[in-house]
């Protein structure tokens, strides 16, 4: 059965209650999360527009214990970096969580990309001339190990290049694939790649060697996560979060204010791992999800026949 909006507040709203601060396992509840200190300095003030910095984690999400590679490029070879790790929620309005600091490291040009100028330095980069498709192949900068008491949720590196003080984002997903939560929430990452021009194309145009873009004529047929997304082309103050900010960043902060019972995944999982769509009452599709695999969709189909609830 799927449920409408209404149906859906109505249903998390009268099971919302007084909620334990940690699940039968010991670990934190969504509600006990946000009662802990929120980090309201967790935006950029100052985006990396120029590719001073650039990064993205080899994974889309990560299982809490596992750990996160994250690839990172600086303009000035030798550069000195930073990296702060964010969990994105509502902790009392401050809207993050700071969970980790990592200090004076030393950067590598591996290659930058911008409007302007298309990519440069990208000497490990890959193009197919027949589908546009692009991949970084960057060596790996940092691996975060993601402490066994990280909260599913979505995760913010901002990665700050000190000299000019000018930064970006890295986003990858915590998973929690034993939790007891009532209610799968899922990230739409493939549509963040769908519109993500990093290295000249998306799957709605491409940057031509004169720097003029040129929509749906000349397009991207493929598309690769081995990339970061683009600071300039996606509004707003996403920086290199893919659509996070624009699109699921609104419901998560609502969501967790209310303490309701979640867990996060993406459709990049749910292509991988639908089958556990069926331990849960409720399965959320938030943001701008358009791009889905077969895969995903039967998995989708599967646990609304067994019963699951489905909203979108």
């Amino acid at each position: 059965m799927a449920l409408g909006a209404g149906a859906f507040a109505w249903r998390w709203c009268g099971g919302s209650g007084d909620a334990p601060d940690v699940d039968v396992r010991g670990i934190r509840t969504i509600a006990a999360e946000n009662a802990l200190p929120g980090t309201a300095d967790w935006a950029i003030e100052r985006p990396a527009l120029l590719g001073e910095i650039a990064g993205y984690c080899g994974q889309v999400s990560v299982q809490r214990g596992e750990s996160a590679d994250l690839y990172v490029s600086t303009a000035k070879e030798d550069g000195p970096y930073e990296a702060d790790v964010f969990r994105m929620g509502w902790y009392g309005g401050a809207g993050a969580r700071l969970v980790r600091q990592i200090r004076d490291v030393r950067g590598e040009n591996q290659g930058r990309w911008t409007p302007e100028r298309g990519t440069e330095d990208c000497r490990s980069c890959q193009v197919d001339p027949d589908t546009l498709l692009l991949e970084s192949n960057w060596k790996r900068s940092l691996r975060i190990e993601i402490a066994d008491d990280w909260v599913s949720g979505v995760y913010l590196v901002r990665l700050r290049e000190t000299e000019s003080s000018t930064a970006a984002y890295a986003i990858f997903i915590v998973r929690d694939d034993d939790s007891p939560a009532p209610t799968i929430v899922q990230c739409s990452t493939n549509t963040w790649q769908a519109y993500n021009g990093w290295g000249d194309a998306s799957l709605y145009g491409s940057f031509g060697a004169d720097r003029n873009y040129v929509g749906k004529t000349r397009r991207a047929y493929r598309v690769s996560y081995d990339r970061p997304y683009d600071v300039t082309l996606q509004g707003g103050r996403n920086y290199g979060a893919g659509e996070f900010l624009t699109w699921e960043y609104n419901f998560i902060r609502w969501a967790e204010s209310q303490g309701f019972p979640m867990t996060y995944t993406t459709n990049v999982d749910v292509s991988l791992r639908g089958d556990l769509l069926q331990r849960y009452k409720l399965f959320v599709s938030i943001g701008h999800d358009e791009y889905w695999t077969r895969e995903q969709r039967d998995a989708v189909e599967f646990a609304r026949d067994a019963g699951v609830n489905l909203a979108f």
